[in-house]
C-alpha cells in the first residue's frame, strides 16, 4: 500500500479472494484466525519462520550440491541429463539427511524435477542402496530406475535402456573360483555333504537363507559348468512349477526384472541346461533331494 500511495495508484481486489473453494482462502480466513486464538502473534511467528527456513534452505542446498558432486562417478558413456552414477560407499557414508537430499538432487539431475517422488520412494531407494548388491538388482520409482553395478549405483530414466558392459561366457569347474570383473562379482563352487531341500522354501521359490548361494545334485548334470548371460530362446524348469518349462524371457517379464539388467545376471549353466538364475530360481531338475548323494554348491560373491 505504501508503494501504491507513493505512485498514486489504486489497487484491485481479486474477486476469488473470498471464495472458500480455494485452499489459500480457507487458510487466510479460517485457519489463521483459529491459530491466533492460541498465539496472537502467529502471523509474525510464521513470517519469521519462513525467513529462517528460506535462509537455512540456501545453506543446505549448497551443502547438498557439494555432497552430490563428491559422490558422483564420472562416466563417459552416460548421456547428459539422462542418467547419473554415484559411489555406493561414499553415499552410505553421508548422514541420513544428506542421503535424502542427494537422492532428490539425482532425480532432479535426471528428470529436471521431483514430481511423483515421495518420502517413501526416497526411503526405499536408500534401503535398496544399503542392501547387499545383487548382479540383477533394480528398483524403479518416479520414472527413474536404480541399479547396483560394482560399487556404483546407476540411476537412469525409465525410458532409456541402461547401458551396462557386455561380458563373455566363462567355464567353471568344481571346485573352482573365478572373478567376473565385467559384472563385479566372484563365483565360487565347492562340494559338500548332501543337502536335501525337499522340505525347504527353495522347493517353491528362491533360496530361503541366501539368494546368492545354491546347492545342486551333481549326479544330475555334467561338467564343466558355464557362466554366461541369457540368450534368446533360453528355457528352464523353475523350482516349484512341477517340472514345467518356461522361457527365460517370460520369467524375466513375470518377475519384473528390468530389461537393462537382464544381461548382467550370471546364469550358471550345465551341458544339460540352466542350473540357476542367481537371486531368483533354480532349475527343478537339478536341485538337491533326499536321494542326493553328491552336492555341488555355487556362491555369487560381490
Amino acid at each position: 500500500l505504501t508503494y501504491l500511495d507513493a505512485k498514486h495508484l489504486t489497487f484491485q481486489t481479486d474477486s476469488t479472494n473470498e471464495n472458500p473453494v480455494y485452499l489459500r482462502n480457507r487458510i487466510r480466513h479460517d485457519l489463521i484466525p483459529l491459530l491466533q486464538t492460541y498465539n496472537p502473534q502467529i502471523r509474525r511467528s510464521l513470517s519469521h519462520l519462513a525467513e529462517i527456513v528460506s535462509e537455512d534452505e540456501k545453506v543446505l542446498n549448497t551443502v547438498t550440491k557439494h555432497a552430490f558432486h563428491d559422490i558422483l562417478v564420472p562416466r563417459q558413456d552416460a548421456e547428459e541429463g539422462q542418467s547419473c552414477h554415484i559411489s555406493r560407499s561414499r553415499f552410505l557414508d553421508l548422514p541420513r539427511g544428506l542421503q535424502r537430499r542427494c537422492i532428490r538432487e539425482a532425480v532432479t539431475h535426471i528428470k529436471g524435477d521431483t514430481r511423483r517422488l515421495t518420502f517413501l520412494h526416497i526411503e526405499k531407494v536408500i534401503a535398496f542402496i544399503a542392501a547387499s548388491p545383487k548382479p540383477s538388482a533394480a528398483y524403479e520409482c518416479a520414472g527413474v530406475t536404480v541399479n547396483h553395478h560394482h560399487d556404483v549405483i546407476a540411476m537412469t530414466k525409465v525410458s532409456m535402456m541402461v547401458h551396462l558392459p557386455r561380458w563373455e561366457a566363462q567355464c567353471l569347474s568344481v571346485p573352482d573360483e573365478i572373478q567376473m570383473h565385467s559384472i563385479g562379482c566372484r563365483i565360487r563352487t565347492w562340494r559338500e555333504p548332501p543337502v536335501a531341500d525337499d522340505d525347504s522354501a527353495t522347493h517353491g521359490g528362491p533360496v530361503a537363507c541366501d539368494p546368492m548361494v545354491a546347492h545342486f545334485d551333481e549326479d544330475t548334470f555334467g561338467l564343466p559348468l558355464t557362466v554366461r548371460p541369457w540368450r534368446a530362446g533360453d528355457v528352464f524348469c523353475p523350482s516349484g512349477m512341477g517340472g514345467k518349462k518356461k522361457k527365460l524371457q517370460d520369467y524375466f517379464v513375470d518377475t519384473k526384472v528390468p530389461k537393462g539388467v537382464r544381461s548382467q545376471i550370471p546364469l550358471i549353466v550345465a551341458p544339460e541346461g540352466i542350473l540357476w538364475i542367481p537371486g531368483y530360481r533354480q532349475d527343478d531338475r537339478f536341485r538337491c533331494r533326499s536321494t542326493t548323494q553328491h552336492t555341488c554348491s555355487v556362491q555369487i560373491v560381490r
